[in-house]
Parts: structure tokens; C-alpha cells; sequence
């Protein structure tokens, strides 16, 4: 089977035809990987070693295929189905650089986990679904576990009463889900996240005076512009900060009365370990809810790029990541469908 593998820290991205195709257990589905988002983390975990499980491995975990073989217990999905998201980080059989993906990897075929899977609807096209996986579910497992925020059936209106929300980083995908969710029709007012900190802080004064609950750092480097958001404006009783952050300390006292969530979407699919159970969960739970909303169009993906074709261009759509500024998600056709 034809893909692309790391063999081992720091190596060069390798280009093989001798990948043994994976074989889905019976609550696990095989993908034949079409098309793949690329993320930070497929650089960094190549540089790293973080989240890697062994060496060699296939990365990737953006994932939009087809169904080609099912788990003799699986019921959610048939042979044929249309299937994507996020992928287990740092097991070989799961990353989508190959042709085939057990959900859960980069190969012409991958695994996926069943409870962990979304099944595509008809108005959402493959490419559509490669930009879904890690930047909703990032988003909304934060908005929803880490600031209590209850996903809407149908677009609000916000009256003169309305409470702010703050995203802070809202131009990667994360961030433009995140604001999909809260605000249904785009944010209200931007500002430069590369301001200084007391620029940022007076802008969120400027907007908010002060009005508002929920904090989610979705750059994972504004935890000091959040926190100090709610110390010095904020006027609810109840604060929720949210963040990517999962490796930092953030101090804060308990008379502050913050909430701290961190999301360990890079635990997915870790069975038995403290932070992967708790993901995991959190994935089954929110999938179901969150397929609603993009079947029914409420919930519209972000807009992503074709900016490499075939296995032998992943390299290519990783570096065009480093250099993109446009918003859009950078993807990879692995090949035809």
C-alpha cells in the first residue's frame, strides 16, 4: 500500500509503496484516504517526537474517504459511506498519508474508530470534510465542556442584552468554527491578536464593557490577554476560560472564581489512558449533535485549499501550511474519486 512515513525523529518525509493494509477490528472502519487536511501538528510531531507512538509512523489526521471495509459489529457506517475526522495522532495504522485509514492515518487506506467518526451528508463535498475534523471538534468539545456553551438548533439573534464572547485567535480554523458556533453569522468585531497586551485588553473593554463570561484561546499563547480580560473588565460571577493550552501551568487563585478546560484532542482514541477516555467521551458524545448541524446546513465548513495533489506532494502541502496567510485550510488530494 502506497504512503508516506517518518521513519524515524527528524527524517525526511519518505514516499513508500510497501505499507501493509490495515485491518479494521470490529468496532473500526478501513478508509480509503481521498483527500487530508494539514495541521501544525503533522510537522511538529515529525520534529519531536511528541504524541509519536513508534517509528516508523504515518501521519495525518484530517481525514475524508470512503468506507471500504467495516468491523463485523460496526452499524453506523456500510462499504461506500463517505466518512471523515480526526484520526488517532501517532499510530501508524491510523494516519491519513496512505491510501487506506482504519478510523484512524496518511496512507492510501486508514482506520477509523466507529464512535469517533462522522458519516458525511450529501451536501457536504469530500474536500469540505478534510477542513472538519480537528478544528470543530477542537472548538466545540471546548465551547461546549470547557464554557458550558449549548449548541443551537437554528441561528439567534442577539438582542441589546446579549453577552460577549471572547475567541482569541479566530483566524485558524479552530477559530473560525468557534465563531460559527457562538455568533452564527461571523464575529462582530476583530482585532490584531499580535497587539501588544494592553492593546488587546483595551479592545476587548472597547467591545464588551465589560459584559461578558467565556474566554477561548484558541492560539493557545493569549492565556495572559484572557485571563487578565476577566481580572480587570469581566462582570459575571461565573467566568469559563477555555484553551489548546494543554502544557502550561495557568495560575490562578480560587476567590478568582475562573474556570480553567483544557482540550486533549491529541489523546484521541487512547483507550484506558485518563486523558484519551476523557476525549473520547466527550468526541462520542458532540459527533451525533454536531452532524445535525451540518446536515441541516447550520453549521457550514470553513474554507480550505487544494494546495497539493497525490501521495508524492504531501511534503509540499505541509511546507504550503508554513507559508499560508489567506485563513484557508490547506489540503491534500491523495488521489481520485
Amino acid at each position: 500500500m502506497k504512503g508516506v512515513v517518518a521513519t524515524s525523529l527528524g527524517s525526511s518525509w519518505s514516499l513508500v509503496d510497501d505499507l501493509e493494509r490495515p485491518k479494521p477490528d470490529k468496532h473500526q472502519v478501513l478508509v480509503r484516504s481521498l483527500v487530508t487536511g494539514i495541521n501544525p501538528m503533522d510537522e511538529l510531531m515529525r520534529t519531536t517526537d511528541l504524541l509519536v507512538k513508534e517509528w516508523p509512523v504515518v501521519l495525518g489526521c484530517d481525514a475524508s474517504g470512503e468506507a471500504v471495509e467495516v468491523g463485523e459489529e460496526v452499524t453506523k457506517f456500510k462499504v461506500g459511506d463517505g466518512i471523515f475526522g480526526c484520526t488517532r495522532l501517532g499510530f501508524k495504522e491510523y494516519g491519513t498519508f496512505q491510501e487506506f485509514v482504519g478510523f484512524l492515518f496518511l496512507l492510501d487506506s486508514h482506520l477509523m474508530d466507529e464512535e469517533l467518526a462522522f458519516k458525511r451528508p450529501g451536501n457536504i463535498s469530500v474536500e469540505e470534510a478534510a477542513t472538519v475534523g480537528v478544528g470543530l471538534l477542537t472548538a466545540a468539545i471546548c465551547l461546549a465542556e470547557g464554557n458550558h456553551i449549548s449548541f443551537p438548533s437554528s441561528p439567534a439573534n442577539a438582542g441589546d442584552d446579549a453577552e460577549w464572547f471572547v475567541v482569541l485567535g479566530g483566524t485558524s480554523s479552530v477559530g473560525q468554527y468557534a465563531i460559527k458556533i457562538v455568533l452564527a453569522a461571523g464575529a462582530d468585531e476583530t482585532f490584531d491578536y499580535k497587539l501588544s497586551e494592553i492593546r488587546q485588553l483595551n479592545e476587548i473593554w472597547s467591545w464588551t464593557l465589560g459584559k461578558f463570561a467565556g474566554v477561548f484561546d484558541v492560539s493557545a499563547a493569549n492565556t495572559n490577554v484572557g485571563l487578565n480580560a476577566f481580572r480587570e473588565f469581566s462582570t459575571a460571577s461565573r467566568k469559563t476560560f477555555s484553551t489548546t493550552n494543554d502544557w502550561d501551568t495557568i495560575p490562578t487563585s480560587p476567590e478568582e472564581s475562573i474556570e480553567i478546560y483544557r482540550v486533549h484532542l491529541g489523546e484521541l482514541g487512547r483507550y484506558g489512558e485518563v486523558k484519551g477516555d476523557e476525549i473520547n467521551r466527550a468526541v462520542k458524545k458532540y459527533i451525533p449533535v454536531l452532524e445535525d448541524l451540518l446536515a441541516n446546513g447550520y453549521l457550514v465548513p470553513v474554507e480550505g485549499e487544494v494546495a497539493a495533489v497525490g501521495f508524492e506532494q504531501i511534503r509540499n502541502g505541509v511546507e504550503a501550511l508554513g507559508k499560508a496567510r489567506s485563513g484557508k485550510k490547506v489540503l491534500v488530494k491523495l488521489q481520485e474519486y
